[in-house]
């Protein structure tokens, strides 16, 4: 049983999948549309905001890529606020940039300290992984406002979370903010994900990215998928109804359950090592995850899987914690 990487343990939208099935493989000999022209106007119409303000991307990755191909340059610095995305940090070396970490204040608190980073980019994923946590939108908009550099918000889990950082979009010319259909919409095997910018940013990226990063199939499901919002939100609604029932459980059973917003729990066992709960639960073929830093050691993420998967690791659990 996986509950190691986040995915939606729920099928994609029936109506994805009915165009899925039925897709005219004859579209398959030409080029898709450069900006996935279908998906940019159902993701526009589902944040509120001008197709103008729209990119499309192979997954949230492939945007996060662009960004960091558009403004970062060698020597360059991007910063984040630590523990975060490891991706981050691949991405800055690839672009042989220097990675600032900022560790977050007390309670996953947004450090004020990124602002005397000396970077390009600040990378903010909110809600973070592997925590679970959100910053307030309003603390973000201020840092927004002091910051010279661009603020990337990662909102990849954001349709577990209870508040969005898209009003920043107009407010700053110096924010993105990132969505993707991995998580909520239950398409991580599809790859597709957007930006929301101001059109003089989104005309930027558009320039850096690959002339068709976005292929024919992914087009035309996600953009029904989005278009879905009954089935969407059903499907968030069960997820966040199981994460407080995990988080109540688990913390009863001698867990420390840092609070999430996410599809996610970020877990500290207290009589047990996190070390020997990993194995016990793998025995019992319960994948969970674990991360190799200092500052992570203790704890652990579980994702949030059906109520009869989750049943099984809170079974689990209590024998483990007894």
């Amino acid at each position: 049983m996986k509950l190691n990487t986040n995915e939606n343990p729920y099928q994609p939208s029936p109506k994805a999948l009915e165009v899925l099935g039925g897709f005219d493989g004859d579209r398959l000999r030409r080029y898709p549309p450069p900006m996935a022209d279908a998906t940019r106007q159902a993701a526009a119409k589902v944040c509120g905001v001008p197709v103008d303000h729209v990119l499309c991307g192979n997954g949230s990755d492939d945007l996060l890529s662009i960004i960091t191909r558009c403004f970062v340059s060698e020597g360059d610095r991007i910063a984040v606020p630590w523990p975060t995305y490891i991706l981050y940090e691949t991405l800055t070396q690839i672009q042989n940039g220097r990675f600032v970490t900022v560790p977050w204040g007390t309670n996953w608190a947004l450090p004020g300290e990124l602002l005397n980073s000396n970077a390009r980019l600040i990378f903010l994923a909110r809600p973070n992984s592997p925590s679970g946590t959100t910053s307030p939108v309003e603390r973000i908009g201020d840092l927004a406002e002091k910051f010279g550099g661009i603020i990337v918000v990662d909102e990849a889990y954001v349709d577990f979370a209870e508040s969005d950082c898209l009003s920043l979009v107009a407010e700053h010319e110096n924010v993105i903010v990132l969505r993707t259909l991995s998580k909520g919409y239950s398409l991580a095997g599809l790859r597709m994900g957007w930006a929301v910018a101001q059109p003089q940013v989104i005309e930027g990226l558009a320039k850096v990215k690959d002339s068709y990063n976005c292929d024919a199939i992914s087009n035309a499901v996600a953009a029904v998928a989005l278009a879905d919002q009954t089935y969407h939100k059903e499907c968030v609604g069960k997820i966040v109804a199981e994460r407080k029932r995990m988080a109540e459980t688990l913390a009863g059973l001698g867990c420390d359950v840092t609070p999430s917003e996410a599809n996610f729990l970020w877990i500290t066992p207290i009589r047990v090592p996190v070390s020997e709960v990993f194995v016990m639960l793998r025995e019992r073929k319960i994948l969970v995850r674990t991360f190799p830093q200092p500052d992570l050691a203790t704890g652990m993420r579980v994702t949030i899987g059906t109520p009869e998967q989750n049943d099984a690791m809170i079974a689990a659990m209590k024998e483990i914690m007894a």
